[in-house]
């Protein structure tokens, strides 16, 4: 206790408490814009196959005049074709959007916890296109509230703690002791009370914990890499 061990023992404790918040931080993080990415594509997605439909009822009407025409015959046999083959390439776009359209609401089920069974039909509207704030402002606001950035300083704070506590782990230990021995004294005088205090410091002069401060150093590097990156 004198050499500080347990103190370092417990300040990479709390380091690691900090980190195991960070990291369920970041994971909820990473939920959250997953599942809300996956609902905006969906959203999109459903757009898409709103769009195409009103292409099919057009080329559908287009098809219709055209058979009125041709029955007149007012026109000739290739517009009928035309206007049949657009109505057929319009319904393929149109069920190639709903397969997409299908596939986005199976990765918000997915994503949300959400029976994939029955995946849900997002509500609402495409919100508008914004224009993102400048490059070196949202790199401010990332590297005070992005929890990936939050849980890499955390990481390296933690292996930090661990540098600092290996590092006391490889110094010499002191020791206090104390001692009371009572001895008999065949003289007039009496017993003698005799009192020793011990002071205890190895010397590690071969083992200084290095396989631990090199592996603990070697984390601390690792963990400034990721932050850097």
């Amino acid at each position: 206790q004198i050499g500080g061990v347990r103190r370092r023992r417990i300040d990479a404790a709390d380091r690691f408490a900090d980190l195991t918040d960070a990291e369920i931080e970041r994971m909820r993080w990473a939920v959250h814009t997953d599942v809300h990415a996956a609902f905006h594509r969906a959203l999109v997605d459903q757009e898409r196959v709103r769009l195409a439909a009103h292409v099919v009822t057009f080329q559908e009407e287009v098809l219709h005049f055209a058979e009125r025409v041709a029955a007149a015959g007012e026109t000739a046999p290739l517009t009928l074709r035309l206007a049949r083959a657009e109505v057929a390439q319009s319904e393929q776009v149109l069920i190639a959007a709903e397969q997409t359209f299908l596939a986005s609401r199976i990765r918000l089920a997915q994503l949300s916890g959400w029976p994939v069974t029955n995946p849900p039909t997002p509500g609402g509207n495409v919100d508008e296109p914004r224009d993102p704030q400048p490059f070196e402002q949202l790199m401010a606001i990332a590297g005070e509230r992005l929890p990936a950035v939050i849980a890499a300083v955390a990481r390296v704070r933690e292996a930090e703690a661990r540098v600092a506590l290996a590092d006391r782990e490889g110094l010499p230990r002191p020791s206090v002791g104390f001692q009371f021995r009572r001895e008999g004294n065949p003289t007039s005088e009496g017993p003698y009370n005799i009192y020793l205090g011990l002071v205890s410091v190895p010397i590690p002069l071969f083992q200084r914990n290095q396989g631990d401060r090199a592996r603990a150093r070697a984390e601390l590097e690792v963990a400034e890499a990721e932050l850097g990156s």
